[in-house]
């Protein structure tokens, strides 16, 4: 856990310019030359059983391609993701304390989805959600099931750098208390609207929102320099599935009908998700980010406690989720990450295919460093040094 929390410390290091958010890779790189990377991030996550689907079934004991063994572009790294919890869970008990728990433990990235799911706050407001919410992550470790404790995740506020914000009502007076709070990263908005000339081949890449966010819809969330955007991936419906688009969440793949009285068969789920993988790696390669509900992928306490089986619905969906993620991890191009390392990578973008760099030697005081982000870029070769640290499959 040590390496791990290192290497979240020195991903985040700061090249000295923006990055605004673009149809194109960053660095000057060509879509071929860029890993493929897909994020899972999960909210809500009131379902102890549905996060540990997520973590110890689905992502567990998996790895990303072995590639070049190249720690700048992750390659053979464990497979991770990102989960923003809600604040009032503090009070939720044991069983799913210990389910958000395991997440740290186990090397994903935790971030904040507010504290009790409300939104419309004016800044002073939105300032006692934040710190509420930071609270219940940062609180000493304590997870028990008294329903009066108050429980504790134990997580370093230095390892927590995002926020989705609830129902992403995102909106300026919220930015701006990010900023406040140090964050590094929002991603509440998304990316993939058809009457922006937008499909699964041209999504817009993360960027920093020091001039906003380009066409952002329904409104803009103004200026914040230094304060990255993730966008969230709407998805394209294959031709013999209607060809429209839909949402970016799994509560949008979930129904083939508006009103959600129409399951969508788990196959097709798996097909959908293929599908705009394969036009993301024939386009421009942006990042393809998975928007989950952590409750939506398992049982609720009640049911483990009275020993209630996973429905066959849940069952089949998680079936289809596993099959994707099998099918995209045979994809050499792919990899499954942490939003964190996405923001780490466009900081020093690397291409795929490279060979691993040496062991930097130490930097005389004053001195620059030759890294892509310029004086900086020693510290981002720490970084990648240490992501070779994780363990990986062999190869």
């Amino acid at each position: 856990m040590k390496t791990i929390a290192l290497l979240t410390l020195m991903t985040i290091v700061v090249c000295p310019q923006g990055a605004p958010p673009s149809k194109e890779p960053p660095g000057g790189l060509l879509p071929s030359e860029v890993p493929q990377f897909i994020t899972i991030g999960s909210d809500d996550n009131n379902s102890g059983d549905g996060v540990n689907f997520l973590v110890d079934e689905l992502m567990d004991g998996r790895f990303n391609p072995a590639g070049t063994d190249n720690p700048a572009t992750f390659d053979g790294t464990p497979v991770r993701a990102s989960f923003y919890f809600i604040g009032v869970h503090e009070r939720a008990g044991g069983m799913v304390c210990d389910a958000h728990r395991n997440v740290y433990l186990k090397g994903h990235e935790i971030g904040v989805h507010g504290y009790a799911h409300e939104v419309g706050f004016d800044e002073a407001g939105w300032r006692e959600d934040v710190a509420k919410a930071l609270d219940y992550l940062t609180r000493d470790y304590r997870c028990d099931d008294d329903g009066n404790t108050i429980n504790g995740l134990g997580v370093p506020r230095s390892e927590i750098h995002g926020w989705r914000t609830p129902m992403d009502a995102y909106s300026p007076e919220l930015f701006r208390v990010l900023q406040e709070f140090g964050f590094v990263y929002d991603c509440s908005l998304s990316t993939g609207f058809g009457f922006l000339g937008e499909d699964a081949t041209n999504h817009t890449w993360p960027g920093t929102l020091d001039q906003g966010w380009p066409a952002s819809f329904p409104d803009s969330p103004g200026n914040f320099a230094g304060l990255w955007e993730l966008p969230q991936s709407r998805m394209d419906l294959p031709p013999d599935l209607g060809g429209e688009q839909i949402g970016y969440c799994d509560s949008d793949w979930f129904w083939k009908t508006p009103d959600r009285s129409v399951d969508r068969p788990a196959a097709e789920i798996a097909t959908i998700l293929k599908y705009n993988l394969d036009r993301h790696l024939g386009g421009n390669r942006a990042p393809l980010h998975l928007c989950l509900h952590g409750n939506a992928w398992g049982r609720q306490e009640w049911e483990v406690i009275r020993g209630i089986p996973r429905s066959t619905r849940t069952s089949e969906r998680q079936a289809a989720l596993t099959d994707f993620l099998d099918y995209a991890l045979s994809k050499p191009e792919v990899r499954v990450v942490r939003q964190i390392d996405v923001v780490g990578w466009m900081r020093d973008p690397a291409p795929l295919g490279e060979l691993p760099e040496p062991t930097p030697p130490a930097t005389p005081p004053g001195g620059g460093g030759s890294g892509r982000c310029g004086a900086l870029g020693v510290e981002a070769l720490l970084a990648m040094f240490l992501v070779a640290l994780m363990p990986r499959r062999n190869s």
